[in-house]
C-alpha cells in the first residue's frame, strides 16, 4: 500500500459520513427533523385543564411527555429534574386556551424538592400575609433570575386586586412561566390570563 493509499482510504469513509448524516430523519413525538437532546432540566409537574399532567419547565415552556412520565410522577405540583430529547420545533398549538406545548420523549425524570435553591435561576414561594398581614392569607413568589431581573410578586399577576395564590403550587408554576418567559424573551415578562386559566388557578 503506497502512502497516498493509506491517506486516501480514512477521508473517504469521512466524507461518506458526513454524507450520511446530513439524510439522517430523527423522529421523536410523532415529528420528524433535527433532534435536540437535553439533561437535568427542572421543572414542576401540573394537571392542566385538560387534566392532562404536563412539566413546567424554565427551558421548554409547557412540556407535553409523548412518554416517559411515570403514574407515581403524575403528582400536580410535583416537582421534577428530567431529561430527554425532541424535535425542533416540534410545538402544538391549542388554540382554545391560547397556549402552545412543546413535545418531549422523557429518557429520565425523577423527583428533586432541590431544583431553582441556587444558581442561575432561584425561586422562592412567600406567604403574602407577611406583606398584607392575615387579611389577606395566600401566597406569592420571588425571582432571581441572573442577578438581572429580581421579581417580587406578593398576589396573583394579571387579574388586578391583591389576591394572592391560595396554594403554594400554584405560586411556584407562575413563577416557572415568568421564568420561561425571561429565558426566552430576556425582557421583563408579564403573565397572560390564558396560563391562569389553564393551569386552573382561576375559572
Amino acid at each position: 500500500m503506497d502512502i497516498f493509499s493509506f491517506v486516501l482510504k480514512p477521508l473517504c469513509v469521512f466524507i461518506f459520513l458526513s454524507a450520511c448524516d446530513s439524510e439522517i430523519k430523527y423522529q421523536a413525538c410523532k415529528c420528524e427533523g433535527e433532534l435536540v437532546s437535553f439533561e437535568y432540566y427542572g421543572g414542576i409537574v401540573a394537571q392542566v385543564r385538560t387534566n392532562d399532567y404536563m412539566i413546567l419547565s424554565d427551558k421548554l415552556g409547557y412540556v407535553a411527555p409523548c412518554s416517559g412520565l411515570s403514574d407515581s410522577l403524575k403528582i400536580d405540583g410535583q416537582k421534577v429534574v428530567f431529561s430527554g430529547r425532541h424535535i425542533k420545533n416540534c410545538q402544538t398549538y391549542i388554540p382554545e386556551y391560547g397556549i402552545t406545548k412543546m413535545n418531549v420523549q422523557l429518557t429520565d425524570a425523577k423527583k428533586s424538592d432541590t431544583i431553582f435553591t441556587n444558581g442561575p435561576l432561584t425561586i422562592k414561594v412567600i406567604p403574602s400575609e407577611d406583606y398584607y398581614g392575615n387579611y389577606t392569607n395566600g401566597f406569592g413568589y420571588q425571582i432571581n433570575f441572573k442577578n438581572i431581573f429580581k421579581i417580587k410578586q406578593t398576589d396573583m399577576p394579571g387579574i388586578g386586586g391583591f389576591t394572592p395564590f391560595k396554594t403554594s403550587n400554584d405560586a411556584y408554576k407562575i413563577a416557572l412561566r415568568v421564568s420561561y418567559r425571561l429565558n426566552t424573551s430576556n425582557d421583563f415578562p408579564s403573565t397572560p390570563y390564558t396560563d391562569l386559566y389553564y393551569l386552573k388557578i382561576v375559572d
